[in-house]
This record gives C-alpha cells, structure tokens and sequence, in this order.
C-alpha cells in the first residue's frame, strides 16, 4: 500500500533533504523489442538497427512523489538500453531543453543551485537512468504515466537479452544513485522506507525528472524450467505434468538384462530332462 505523502513544509523542497542511499528497482514482465532507426538522437547518422528492452519497474520499499503532491508512485514503465550513447544522449537532451527558459524571478536561488549542481556532475559522468513523468498527448495516443530508461554496458544487456529471449530471466534488479536526490527522511536507514522527491520549477507544472547512474544490475535464473511437452497447435491443450528438477536426479543405473525364449525351444529342453532323468532311474 502506498504512503501518504508528506505534508509540505515551509522550505524549497518541502522538508525533502539529500539522499545518502541506492534506489532499488525490480524490472518484471519484461519481453525485448527492436527497431530501425534513419538517425540517433537527431543527429543525421547512418542508419541503425538497435533492440531494446520493455517491462515494469517496482520499487517495494521507496516511493516517489512530486514535492507538495498527494501521489506516490511505486510501478513506472520500464525501458533498458545500452550505454554505448550515453554521451550523445546527454548532450542532445541539453541541446533541447528549455529548463533555461522556465526559470524566472520567482524561482527561488536553491532551486537554480541544485539544478546547476546536477548539470556539473552529469556533464563529467552523464547519467544512465532517468526517472520522469509524462503527459496526456491524444495525438500519438499517449496517456500521462511514469517511467524510468535505464542503460548498462553492452556486454550487460547483451546477456540479459539472451537468456530472456531463451525464456531463462523472470526479473532483473537493478540499484540507482540520483544526482542531488531529495529523499523526506534523510537519517532513514537504507533499511527503511522513505519517498523520493521530484521539484517543480516555479510557475512550471511539469516536476524535474531525476537522473543518475545504474550502479548495480543483478538476475538470476527462473525457480523451474518447463520442457516443452508437445510442439504447435497441441502445445495449448497438453496436460500439465510436474517439473523435474534435474539437479536433483540420481545417476542413472542400468535395467538388467532380460532374455526371452521361444516356447518350442523350452518344451524342447523340458523333453530331454524327462528323458534324461528316466534313463538314470530306470
């Protein structure tokens, strides 16, 4: 059940403070997706086929909210990525974005300071996860939501995407560092819940999204493994049969070997014995 959010206090973040923790996720429900692409990034490169990956992201423990709303997420569209463009993604999202123009006299001096510490630090590491919201857009069908992009080494995503296409990940848990992020209890332990804060630029309705770093990724394989039982059409309507764990299977033994007789052979031998045994007793 989601927390109440937290009344808002008098101060710019409403008693939301720095965080000293990592935000976790669990990505479920998740199935790779692939496209064609004429340019990257508005950048007028050769064309690129790329893959990735869409789920739902859980956060169990930590919230988020927007500072001074009542709302408190903890399932966001997920999406993972390589990080291979990470750089250009940073730059171009710098090139078009208009934070600039939305502050005015009645931004407050802390809010142009944080946003002006979270651009240093992401200029010299640019982020790999975004945490942001969306909304309403009936023309291309959209409707307003969360989400959270994550990107991760090729090698990384390479291996997730191969054993998630072989049917062998169930979920993928992955840690979060946010830059400058705002958490309602800073002195919470890293075993406690608390809700993470995105701020509003004043006069903006649209709250700024978080942006980090993936710091830790980590799956494991499903409890049981199903083989397939029948193959197309029938594959429906087979009955279920119980899973078998291999791991658990004793080493096979031999059956012993077993010789069949022809009948006429056996009344044949049982003949000579009789006969055999009346000569000796005659």
């Amino acid at each position: 059940m989601d927390n109440a959010a937290p009344s808002k206090a008098t101060d710019d973040f409403g008693g939301f403070g720095f965080a000293m923790r990592t935000f976790w996720i669990e990505a479920k429900d998740l199935k790779v997706g692939r496209e064609w692409m004429r340019s990257q990034l508005g950048s007028g490169g050769s064309p690129k086929f790329t893959s990735r990956i869409h789920g739902v992201a859980v956060s169990e423990k930590d919230g988020v909210c927007v500072i001074g709303g009542k709302e408190i997420r903890h399932e966001f569209d997920f999406t993972l990525n390589v990080d291979t463009d990470a750089t250009k993604a940073w730059e171009w999202h710098k090139a078009n974005s208009v934070t600039d123009l939305r502050i005015n006299e009645k931004t407050s001096g802390e809010i142009v300071r944080i946003l002006k510490l979270i651009d240093e630090r992401l200029d010299k590491d640019p982020p790999t996860a975004t945490l942001f919201t969306y909304e309403d857009d009936w023309e291309i069908g959209i409707k307003a939501g969360w989400g959270i992009e994550c990107e991760i080494p090729q090698e990384v995503y390479t291996k997730i995407e191969e054993e998630l296409s072989a049917g062998l990940i169930q979920s993928v848990r992955l840690g979060i560092k946010w830059e400058a992020g705002l958490v309602f209890d800073v002195h919470a332990p890293p075993s406690f819940p608390t809700n993470w804060g995105m701020f509003r630029i004043a006069d903006d309705k649209s709250p700024e999204p978080l942006q980090g770093h993936v710091t830790s990724v980590g799956w494991a394989p499903k409890d049981q493994l199903k083989t397939p039982l029948v193959q197309d059409h029938d594959e429906a309507t087979a009955p279920s049969l119980p899973v078998v764990d291999l791991t658990q299977v004793s080493p096979q033994v031999s059956d012993p070997l077993v010789i069949s007789i022809p009948k006429g052979i056996v009344f044949a031998l049982w003949a000579i014995a009789v006969s055999v045994f009346l000569l000796l007793f005659k």
